[in-house]
C-alpha cells in the first residue's frame, strides 16, 4: 500500500461513527447485484475501488445526478423496471432499546414512514423515477405506495397508488406538483393500518408531509393473510431506456408502527436491491446507528444514473436536514397537470371531444400497454366523485361527493407488475383489459388513472 492510500486509510477508518454525513462512498465495487456503500477502510480490500475515489476526490470531476450516456435497459411504463431498494419483512424490526441489533421475531409492521429528501436536480428521462416507500402485506397481491414520481408527461409530482388485493384494481392518484418550497427538503411519507385492532383491520392511512405539503387520504385494503403482516420496501425505481439524472437522496427517520399504534425507531438492518442504475444504499445502517445518541433508523441513499463517486459532507449533506414544519393545510387544486380548459365558466371546462383527443394523444402513466390503447371506448363528464365511486371502490373517497370528474375508459390489455422484492426471481405481473383515466371537470388536471 502506497504512504498515500496509507494516509487516506487511516483517516477515514478513524472517523467518528456513527455520522452518516461524514462517511465516503466511493465507485464501488460490484457483488453480486448489491453496492456496498461503506467507509474506506473496506475499499482497502479493493485498490480499484479505493484508487477511483482517490482520483476524484484530487480532481473533484464528478457530479451527482449525470445522465448515463449508455442508457439503460430499465423496462417500459410499468414492467422491468430497476431499482435501488431496502427491503424489511414483516418480523424483526426489533425495539429501539436492544443494542445488540438481534431480530425480535415476534415484531410485526403495521405501518412504516420515512423521511425523503427531495432532490433539487432531476430528469425524469424517456419514462420516469419516483422516491417512494412500497408497503405490501406478506405474501399478497395487493400492496400499497407512495412518494414522489418524476414523469415526461407529469412533472414531478407527489402520488400514491395501490392494487386491491381481492378486486385487483389498480389506481395511481396524482395528487400534486410538488412545491418548490418542499426541493432541497425532507418530505415525511406514512402508510400504516388505522383500525381499532391492526391485526385485523383492512383501513390504511397515506400522509404526505413537507415544508409547503400536508396530504392526507384513506383507503381499505385486505393486505393481512394467514397471521401475516406488513412488509416494506424504500428507494429509487427507475423505468425507460435513457436521459434520466436524480441527485443524492436520502432517506432517514425511518419508523415502523407496532400492533398497538406506536412508532418505533428502525433498528433492524435489511437486504438491499440495487440494479446499477440506480445506484444507493446504507451510507449508515439502522443496527450502526441505533448506538449512537440519537438514533433516526439509518441513513439510506440514492442516486441516478452514473455510479456516485465519493460523497464527502458538502455532497452528502442535503441543503436543509430539517423535516417538515409549519405545513399548509393542503393543497389546491389536487393532480397532475392535464387537458387545459377551453371554455370559461362551463362544467366541464373542456369538450369531450378534445378531452378524448388528449387522453388518446399520450400514453397511460405507469401501465404497460400490451396491445395499444387506441381509441377511447368511453368519455363520461357526467360523473360525480360518488357516482364514479361505485365504479372504482375505495378510490374517491376524499374528494367531495359533488365534485365533477371526467371518466376516459380505454379497452385493450394492459399490464402492471408487484413491487420489487428481493428474494423474488421474477416478481408477478397482472393483466387487465379496462384502463381508465379520471379528470377535474373544472381544472382539467389528472387525478388518477389505472386498471380495472
Amino acid at each position: 500500500m502506497t504512504d498515500t492510500l496509507k494516509v487516506i486509510y487511516a483517516y477515514f477508518s478513524h472517523l467518528p461513527s456513527p455520522d452518516p454525513w461524514r462517511i465516503v462512498t466511493p465507485a464501488p465495487p460490484r457483488e453480486g447485484n448489491t453496492v456496498h456503500y461503506a467507509r474506506a477502510s473496506v475499499f482497502v480490500k479493493s485498490f480499484s475501488g479505493l484508487a477511483a475515489c482517490l482520483v476524484t476526490i484530487l480532481l473533484a470531476s464528478c457530479q451527482p445526478g449525470q445522465v448515463n450516456s449508455n442508457g439503460y435497459h430499465c423496462g417500459d411504463a410499468s414492467s422491468g423496471h430497476c431499482y435501488a431498494i431496502a427491503e424489511f419483512i414483516d418480523r424483526g424490526a426489533i425495539s429501539p432499546t436492544d443494542a445488540t441489533c438481534t431480530r425480535d421475531m415476534s415484531s410485526n409492521l403495521f405501518g412504516f414512514k420515512t423521511a425523503i429528501g427531495v432532490t433539487s436536480g432531476q430528469t425524469s428521462g424517456d419514462q420516469f423515477f419516483n422516491n417512494e416507500m412500497w408497503f405490501q402485506g406478506d405474501f399478497s397481491n395487493g400492496w400499497i405506495e407512495a412518494g414522489y414520481n418524476s414523469d415526461r408527461y407529469l412533472g414531478f409530482q407527489y402520488f400514491w397508488a395501490q392494487r386491491d388485493n381481492d378486486s385487483g384494481l389498480y389506481v395511481n392518484h396524482w395528487l400534486t406538483t410538488v412545491p418548490q418550497a418542499d426541493i432541497s427538503t425532507y418530505t415525511t411519507v406514512s402508510i400504516f393500518n388505522a383500525g381499532p385492532d391492526r391485526t385485523t383491520s383492512n383501513a390504511f392511512t397515506i400522509t404526505i408531509q413537507g415544508t409547503a405539503t400536508n396530504l392526507t387520504d384513506s383507503t381499505t385494503n385486505t393486505l393481512w393473510s394467514n397471521g401475516l403482516f406488513g412488509t416494506v420496501n424504500l428507494g429509487m425505481e427507475l423505468a425507460g431506456s435513457g436521459g434520466a439524472s436524480a441527485n443524492t437522496v436520502w432517506f432517514y427517520q425511518n419508523k415502523w408502527m407496532d400492533a398497538a399504534g406506536h412508532w418505533r425507531t428502525l433498528t433492524a438492518n435489511s437486504d438491499t436491491k440495487i440494479d446499477q442504475p440506480p445506484y444507493g444504499g446504507w451510507i449508515q445502517t439502522p443496527c450502526d446507528n441505533a448506538r449512537s445518541s440519537e438514533p433516526s433508523g439509518g441513513a439510506f441513499m440514492t442516486e441516478c444514473c452514473l455510479p456516485p463517486a465519493f460523497a464527502l459532507e458538502k455532497r452528502a449533506r442535503p441543503p436543509s436536514a430539517r423535516l417538515p414544519n409549519g405545513l399548509l393545510s393542503g393543497q389546491e387544486p389536487r393532480g397532475a397537470p392535464g387537458i387545459t380548459p377551453t371554455l370559461a365558466g362551463a362544467t366541464p371546462a373542456f369538450s369531450t371531444a378534445q378531452l378524448q383527443r388528449f387522453a388518446e394523444s399520450r400514453p397511460l402513466p405507469r401501465l404497460s400497454e400490451l396491445i395499444p390503447k387506441g381509441n377511447a371506448t368511453t368519455v363520461d363528464c357526467k360523473q360525480t366523485a360518488k357516482a364514479l365511486g361505485e365504479l372504482l371502490p375505495h378510490s374517491l373517497a376524499t374528494f367531495p361527493d359533488s365534485m365533477p370528474v371526467c371518466y376516459v375508459e380505454f379497452k385493450a390489455r394492459f399490464a402492471v407488475s408487484a413491487p420489487p422484492r428481493k428474494t423474488d426471481k421474477a416478481r408477478p405481473t397482472f393483466q387487465y383489459t379496462r384502463a381508465f383515466e379520471v379528470f377535474d371537470a373544472h381544472t382539467g388536471n389528472l387525478l388518477m388513472n389505472g386498471a380495472r
